[in-house]
């Protein structure tokens, strides 16, 4: 387990600072059977860290890493002992119980630390096969990408000849842990090693952040991508039928405009027929009426001809009755007086005079 010592004062500081904090703590749990390193692996870690716990058996570790710059919560677990019952099913529901009761709520990890050293042949089927959902349950991811499975002790002269060999067997008995994303890396029992851990698990945790809200982000657009498409598809539903009514509307006015057009046209073709026509009759009219003058001359000149013809025989008839008549009325007034004579002949010299003159 690890251990660490400060004044009540800082230790009360720092768990509250902590607790009103804790949304935006990296926390990270550690976990592997006795003897696999888990203590000095935390020590390298948090070395000025500060211990604190309210379940039997789980310590938490909280220090701010200067590499990251991240605060950090370890929790540190009870070591894997079958003598002593403990097994993984056991830590892992230790690890619940924790996460619940600190934070009032499901908190999921950031990052799981599985230490396995390669000096010894520990039994981890129980971890490779129904904890493996624990697993899940506990992660912030939906794969275990953040997952470490680290190997220990590789600086003990044992591992020069048995720690490959038992690094492949750890990794062929948790095939589903590294086709799921987990990373199998080796500590040095050095701080750069440790911290090289921590900074995998911490960029990982929040590419997965990242990633998270990226898709919620992608999701939020989604959806608003599927509202536009949906009001430009009620907006295009609406422009085709206005397109529609409108190329109706254009198709009515357009055929009333040809008809108009036609009707337009007719009326000036019969409007230009009947000005021919009434030129043609006026040309008519003109004609007849020069012919009507031409033959009124003609035949007033040829009766006036007549009746000047018929006036001057006439006359001349009418000259030779009166000549005849004058002598004869002498002849028979000889016996009356002079005087009446006179008065009479006189008046009918007279008549005769106007009568030659009409």
């Amino acid at each position: 387990m690890a251990s660490r010592t400060q004044s009540g004062h800082d230790l009360n500081d720092l768990n509250k600072e902590s607790r009103s904090t804790a949304e935006g703590n990296f926390i990270m749990a550690v976990i592997g059977s006795r003897g696999s390193g888990k203590s000095s692996f935390i020590n390298l870690l948090a070395e000025k860290g500060i211990v604190e716990s309210s379940i039997p058996g789980i310590q938490t570790v909280d220090f701010v890493d200067d590499l990251t710059r991240r605060r950090v919560t370890l929790v540190d677990t009870p070591g894997f002992d079958e003598d002593n019952g403990v097994t993984e099913t056991d830590v892992i529901k230790k690890i619940t119980e924790f996460l619940i009761t600190q934070y009032n709520t499901i908190r999921n990890l950031n990052g799981l630390v599985y230490l396995h050293s390669v000096t010894s042949r520990t039994r981890i089927g129980g971890l490779g096969a129904s904890n493996l959902k624990w697993f899940l349950n506990l992660s912030d991811s939906n794969t275990f990408n953040n997952v470490v499975v680290l190997t220990t002790f590789w600086d003990d002269h044992s591992a020069w000849n048995v720690g490959e060999e038992r690094e492949a067997e750890l990794k062929s008995k948790l095939r589903q842990l590294e086709s799921g994303g987990a990373e199998f890396m080796r500590h040095h029992k050095t701080v750069l090693s440790a911290r090289r851990v921590l900074k995998h698990l911490v960029l990982k945790s929040e590419l997965d952040s990242l990633t998270a809200k990226h898709e919620a982000e992608i999701a939020k657009l989604e959806e608003e991508l599927k509202k536009l498409r949906k009001e430009n598809g009620e907006l295009e539903a609406r422009r085709k039928r206005e397109t529609t009514d409108l190329q109706k509307e254009l198709r009515h006015t357009q055929n009333e405009k040809t008809e108009l057009s036609k009707t337009l046209a007719s009326e000036k073709k019969t409007r230009q027929d009947l000005e021919t026509k009434m030129q043609q009759e006026r040309d008519e009219h003109k004609r007849q009426e020069q012919e009507w003058t031409k033959k009124f001359r003609e035949q007033y000149e040829a009766y006036k001809a007549v009746l000047n013809g018929l006036h001057d025989k006439f006359q001349q008839m009418l000259g030779d009755r009166w000549i005849k008549f004058e002598r004869g009325m002498a002849q028979e007034l000889l016996l009356v007086p002079s005087l009446v004579a006179k008065s009479f002949l006189g008046t009918y010299s007279l008549n005769m005079e106007v009568r030659k003159t009409y």
